[in-house]
């Protein structure tokens, strides 16, 4: 039997003595927090389904990850605690950049439902925009802003930009929606160069 084992027993709870060699940073625990810890019978993890706390817990899991594992669960021996942790490790950072990539490229798509295409639709077709900007104009670049809904009901504040082969132009669209059809209350397109603001109208 490994002497590390006959040293230091894993899984009898707080107070299980904690083999020098494992303590350190655990990023898995850091960043698959929840599912590390069901998986390592570190049920404090839980604590991250709670607003705020939730804030901290990553950091606090990934400090005292390596210690609590070792603590929760029965390991063969040090070797195969730092595997399996290694293995962690591993897939926890590129699960991590594969949600955060997820979100940022789907939080764009999500704005650009109804409301961006009335929107736009309302800005193509202004003839004042279309003085200033020329024909055609298409839009370009990254939909910011923020989508709220309740049931039938909602309200949207949108900014994108549209090109046009005189000049570019920001849009600052406000949309509201009523028994799930979208309205327009206020567009004002801004262009680039000649700098005065251009209000589409909602008709």
């Amino acid at each position: 039997m490994d002497s590390s084992e006959l040293n230091y027993p894993s899984g009898k709870g707080k107070g299980t003595p904690i083999p020098p060699e494992i303590r350190g940073w655990n990023w898995g625990a850091f960043c698959l927090n929840l599912m590390w810890g069901v998986c390592n019978n570190t049920l404090i993890a839980l604590l991250m389904l709670v607003p705020i706390v939730n804030v901290i817990m990553p950091f606090v899991l990934g400090a005292k990850g390596n210690e609590w594992a070792w603590q929760n669960r029965q390991w063969r021996d040090v070797e195969h605690f730092r595997t399996v942790q290694r293995r962690w490790a591993i897939t926890g950072p590129i699960v991590l950049v594969l949600v955060l990539a997820g979100a940022f490229l789907g939080i764009p798509r999500l704005l650009e439902g109804d409301a961006y295409q009335l929107a736009l639709s309302k800005v193509q077709t202004s003839q004042a925009v279309i003085t200033e900007l020329g024909e055609p104009i298409r839009a370009e670049g990254v939909t910011s802003g923020q989508i709220t809904t309740d049931a039938n009901n909602g309200q949207a504040s949108l900014h994108f930009t549209v090109v046009g082969p005189r000049q570019d132009a920001d849009v600052y669209a406000n949309m509201s929606q009523h028994f799930g059809q979208w309205q327009v209350e206020k567009i004002i397109v801004r262009p680039a160069i000649s700098g005065f603001d251009i209000d589409v109208p909602a008709e």
